[in-house]
C-alpha cells in the first residue's frame, strides 16, 4: 500500500497461510508467515508480473509488532511466476508509516535489480537503484498507457483538469540508477547507464541521464530548471541511429550526431526548441519510401530500402506537447537528395500529417543556386531548386498516404514560392 500497489485489485484466488505468532513481552510480538500461491492469479502492472493460478509461488513474510503496531518487516520473500523478489522494510515507531524499503533481490524476465527506498524529511521518498540489467519496457508502456488514459479522462474538461493539476501535490521523490544494462525497446539496449531524477510536490523538476549505446557511443539527456518556471531540456547522442533504436524511437536510421534543445515554460507549457543531426544515413524508411515510389524514383527508392540514403545535415524547429510533435521548417540534404517539410506527428494515436518539397539530385540543384542572381531566381532560395516536387503525407506513421503536385515538377523555384505562398498546413 505504501508503494500505491493495490494487491487486493490483482490478486483472485485462494492462498495457503502457515501463520505462527509468537508474543514476546506485553509490547512485543513476532509473526511468521509462510504463503502457498499455487492456486493464486496475481497481476501486478506496476512490476510487469503476472502469476497464473496453478503456477507453483510461494511468499514468507516476518513481522515484528509493537503494542499490536507493525514496527519492521525482518524479512520477505517472493518466488514464482518467473519472480524472485526478497527484502525487509522498517517502520517509524511513532507513527507507524513506511521508513525504508531494501529490496536485496528482484529478478524478474530479462531484469535483475537491487534497491533501496528511504523516507525523506519532506514526506517524499529517495530510491536508490542498481544492478546488471533492468528491462524497462514494462514500466515505459505503464506511463504511456496512463497518459493516454489521463488524456481520455480529461476530454471535454480541460480546464477543471489543468486547475486540479495546479493545486494538487504530489509525493517527492529523487530517484539515482546505475544499471550495467537498460532494455528500452524491443530494437535496442542502453549500456554503462546512471542517472538522477527529481521530483518535487509540482512534479518533476530535473534529470540528468548518461548512457552508451550498442555501437559504445555516448548520449547524455538533461532536464533542469533554468529560471522561474521554466526548464531547459537537451539531449547530445554521438550515434543518432543506436539512440534513437535503442529508446524505440525508429529503427530507421543509422549513424549521425544529434542534439536537440528546448524550453519549456511554466512546467505545463509545450517544450519548443530546435533539432540538429549530422553525417546520419536514412535506410528503409517507409515514408520516404512511398515519397521516392511515388515520384518514380525506382533507384533511389532502391538505394533507401538496401545502403541506405546518405545526409550530410538535418536543422528543424520543433514543439511538443500532449504526445504530438510538431516540425517547423524542417531540413535536411544530402547528395542525392533535399527535403524540407512541415508537419504533426501525433505520437499517441500513430498518426501523422506534413508537407514539403523534395529536391532530388541535390547537387546538382546546389550547384545551379550558387550561380549569382540566376541562381537564386531559379532555385527560389535555401532548400528549394528547379528539380523540385511538392508532397503531403497523410496517415498511420509507418504506411502514409503520399501525394505529390504535379504542378511543381520541374517548375522554377521561383515561380513555385508565388504559386504556393499562401498555402499552409491546416
Amino acid at each position: 500500500v505504501a508503494m500505491g500497489i493495490d494487491f487486493y485489485r490483482n490478486w483472485q484466488g485462494a492462498v495457503g497461510v502457515d501463520l505462527r505468532y509468537v508474543d514476546l513481552d506485553r509490547k512485543m510480538a513476532t509473526v511468521a508467515a509462510e504463503l502457498d500461491l499455487v492456486d493464486a492469479a496475481i497481476r501486478l502492472d506496476e512490476i510487469g508480473w503476472v502469476k497464473p493460478a496453478g503456477d507453483e509461488g510461494t511468499a514468507t513474510v516476518e513481522l515484528q509488532l509493537n503494542e499490536a503496531r507493525l514496527a519492521d518487516i525482518p524479512a520477505f520473500a517472493v518466488d514464482g511466476g518467473g519472480l524472485q523478489l526478497s527484502g525487509s522494510a522498517a517502520f517509524d515507531p511513532e507513527t507507524a508509516t513506511l521508513r525504508e524499503v531494501r529490496l536485496s533481490q528482484f529478478q524478474h524476465g530479462d531484469t535483475d535489480i537491487a534497491a533501496d527506498l528511504t523516507r525523506t524529511a519532506d514526506g517524499g521518498y529517495a530510491v536508490s537503484a542498481r544492478g546488471p540489467r533492468l528491462d524497462a519496457r514494462p514500466l515505459l508502456a505503464r506511463a504511456t498507457a496512463s497518459t493516454a488514459d489521463t488524456d481520455d479522462a480529461a476530454a471535454g474538461a480541460a480546464e477543471e483538469a489543468a486547475a486540479e493539476a495546479e493545486s494538487a501535490d504530489v509525493t517527492p521523490l529523487q530517484v539515482t540508477v546505475a544499471f550495467d544494462e537498460v532494455t528500452a525497446s524491443d530494437d535496442g539496449t542502453l549500456f554503462e547507464v546512471s542517472g538522477l531524477a527529481v521530483r518535487d510536490p509540482r512534479g518533476w523538476n530535473e534529470f540528468d541521464l548518461a548512457a552508451r549505446t550498442d555501437t559504445g557511443q555516448a548520449l547524455r539527456g538533461r532536464y533542469e530548471p533554468v529560471s522561474a518556471g521554466d526548464h531547459q531540456f537537451t539531449l547530445n547522442a554521438d550515434d543518432a541511429g543506436a539512440t534513437l533504436r535503442a529508446l524505440g524511437i525508429t529503427s530507421n536510421l543509422q549513424g549521425g550526431q544529434l542534439r536537440v534543445s528546448g524550453v519549456r515554460q511554466q512546467r505545463t507549457g509545450p517544450l519548443v526548441g530546435s533539432i540538429e543531426m549530422r553525417d546520419y544515413r536514412a535506410v528503409a524508411m517507409p515514408a520516404l519510401g512511398r515519397l521516392l515510389a511515388a515520384l518514380s524514383l525506382g533507384g533511389l527508392e532502391n538505394v533507401l530500402s538496401t545502403e541506405g540514403l546518405s545526409f550530410n545535415r538535418l536543422n528543424s524547429g520543433y514543439t511538443f506537447a500532449d504526445d504530438v510533435l510538431s516540425l517547423h521548417d524542417a531540413r535536411t540534404a544530402g547528395g542525392a537528395l533535399g527535403l524540407t517539410l512541415n508537419g504533426e506527428f501525433d505520437l499517441g494515436n500513430d498518426r501523422l500529417r506534413a508537407e514539403g518539397t523534395i529536391v532530388p539530385i541535390y547537387g546538382v540543384n546546389q550547384l545551379i543556386g550558387a550561380i549569382p542572381i540566376l541562381g537564386t531566381l531559379l532555385t527560389g532560395g535555401a532548400g528549394q531548386g528547379v528539380f523540385a516536387f511538392a508532397f503531403s503525407a497523410e496517415g498511420p506513421l509507418r504506411e502514409p498516404v503520399v501525394t505529390v503536385n504535379p504542378l511543381s515538377v520541374l517548375a522554377p523555384g521561383l515561380l513555385r514560392n508565388m504559386f504556393f505562398l499562401d498555402d499552409r498546413l491546416g
